[in-house]
């Protein structure tokens, strides 16, 4: 069943053209993690939420969400507010080693290349107080 899911949602991503080419991008550039299907997953969850939901993501990399998030906002006619915790910093953790990048310029240019509004950074580690006390005044929040 799951690999069934896996190649339908595949599909479904190529069939939306705005969404394949988005994910085509991030695959060519390697401009972040995950499959094809997690589109698929995220377009229908955006696709559930109010017209003016708050997402906020918690370790952006380079913006691959970030940007599908607006980019959803602007293809289905919704005001998403986004944001995202991040350190914008190759912080490693005890699973991932991250390159050595401008991770500011980088999210801001998969923004530019889908013309999306550039989301709201929060910068640091999301156990930092001051990340905490941030997120904490955006909210409430629909995607966490």
């Amino acid at each position: 069943m799951l690999v069934r899911n896996s190649e339908l949602y595949t599909r479904n991503v190529n069939s939306v053209d705005w969404l394949c080419h988005h994910r085509d991008f991030v695959e060519k550039y390697e401009w972040g993690c995950g499959d094809r299907p997690l589109h698929w997953m995220w377009y229908q969850i955006c696709s559930e939420l109010p017209v003016d939901a708050r997402l906020l993501e918690i370790g952006c990399y380079m913006g691959q969400v970030l940007s599908l998030w607006g980019l959803c906002s602007k293809k289905l006619a919704r005001n998403f507010r986004v944001y995202g915790v991040t350190p914008l910093s190759p912080e490693p953790d005890i699973v991932s080693t991250y390159k050595d990048i401008n991770y500011r310029e980088a999210i801001e240019k998969i923004h530019w290349r889908f013309d999306v509004p550039m989301c709201k950074l929060i910068v640091g580690l999301s156990q930092d107080q001051k990340c905490v006390d941030e997120a904490r005044e955006i909210g409430p929040l629909d995607v966490l």
